[in-house]
């Protein structure tokens, strides 16, 4: 089975009411537990553009990256570790990091707040 066949039914997972499953496909056992998904409709977003985590895994953020650093569209923030793979997560725009939702090494979810980004688009 494919990663990207796997991400598939992992968000196809998302829109079912459950709060803990286990499936079995072709060899792969996967076991997807919501009870320990992380609230975010409260998170308080600062003005600016907001960088979201395009997939489920474990945020690990490049140690030079701070509230206040200045970052260039299109540098490397940090990666997303999701299946023993790791998936780089770039800046989308030149300017500031305003607010690092999330700590590093820390579970995120797909459309989670990560980073909020001030300045130029």
């Amino acid at each position: 089975m494919k990663i990207d066949e796997v991400f598939k039914i992992m968000q196809r997972l998302e829109d079912y009411p459950y709060n803990e499953i286990d499936i079995e496909i072709e060899g792969l056992k996967l076991h997807v537990n919501k009870n320990g998904q992380k609230e975010t409709d409260n998170v308080e977003l600062d003005d600016g553009d907001v960088v979201t985590s395009p997939m489920v895994g474990i945020i690990h953020i490049n140690d030079n990256i701070q509230e206040g650093t200045t970052v260039a569209k299109g540098q490397v923030l940090g990666q997303i570790e999701s299946m023993k793979l790791f998936n780089d997560l770039k800046a989308p725009q030149d300017g500031e990091i305003k607010k690092i939702h999330v700590e590093d090494g820390t579970g995120i979810q797909f459309g989670e707040p990560i980073f909020t980004i001030t300045g130029a688009k």
